[in-house]
């Protein structure tokens, strides 16, 4: 039997952003997480592909609130040492959709899901969802029903209910779900413009190729241009491909 939803943050990544900035907001007195653009709950390699398209493609993109969360060192200015800071504070990287620790190909896979969804008139809706933790599983990893084993080992989902809960989180959506969590969907917009398009599908893919083939240089993703940390439009036409792409 499924165990109950764990909720909050579980991982020391994902602990150590109590202790960034808050910014307070509206009447209510609601806070925010300052570096979380996107307001997913949590700062990733979304939230600094964000930045970066707003300071080298789209200068309007952001809302006023968009703004204050972006300017985390709060001096006044969104620049590149906010996309700096924010890059180094994020707990999943873009392209991280298992929350396996770098870029991924399901990325790839599942953006071309969406698209596929989309294109047939029956989008994925974006839901919120609890964020999952980061388990550093090594081995094989199956689940079979609602039971998950680890080389062959069945964890146990009361023993160890937080990494039972974070391996079933990983592995549990699908699109014939008809969903899809919103920092999921996040993590798969590799452009930073809020939408998936064929386009972040075919960028999410050569960034994983380039970082299994060592292009990154022992970094997470392979990012495309020097400082910016979208994987944005436009690459693949541009004059900078054959002086970048070193495989």
């Amino acid at each position: 039997m499924r165990t109950k939803k764990v909720f909050g943050f579980f991982t020391a990544a994902i602990m150590a952003v109590a202790s960034l900035p808050i910014l307070s907001v509206g009447a209510a007195d609601s806070t925010v997480l300052l570096g979380d653009v996107d307001q997913d709950g949590v700062i990733t390699g979304h939230d600094s592909a964000m930045v970066s398209r707003y300071l080298n493609v789209d200068s309007t993109m952001f809302t006023e609130e968009q703004l204050k969360l972006a300017d985390i060192n709060e001096d006044g200015v969104v620049d590149q040492t906010d996309a700096d800071l924010i890059h180094e504070k994020e707990v999943f990287c873009i392209g991280e959709f298992v929350k396996s620790g770098a870029v991924d190909v399901e990325a790839a896979l599942n953006a071309l899901y969406c698209i596929s969804y989309e294109n047939a008139g029956a989008p994925l809706k974006v839901v919120k969802k609890d964020i999952p933790i980061r388990v550093e599983v090594r081995g094989s990893l199956l689940r079979m029903g609602e039971e998950i084993f680890i080389n062959g080992e069945l964890v146990d989902p009361v023993k160890d209910a937080e990494k039972y809960q974070s391996l079933y989180s990983g592995l549990s959506w699908t699109a014939d779900s008809g969903e899809i969590s919103e920092l999921d969907y996040n993590l798969m917009d590799a452009n930073g413009d809020g939408v998936i398009t064929i386009q972040d599908a075919a960028n999410l893919l050569y960034s994983y190729c380039a970082t299994m083939a060592g292009s990154a240089h022992g970094e997470r993703v392979y990012y495309f241009s020097e400082g910016r940390y979208d994987l944005y439009d436009g690459f693949f036409n541009s004059q900078k491909f054959e002086e970048n792409v070193k495989l």
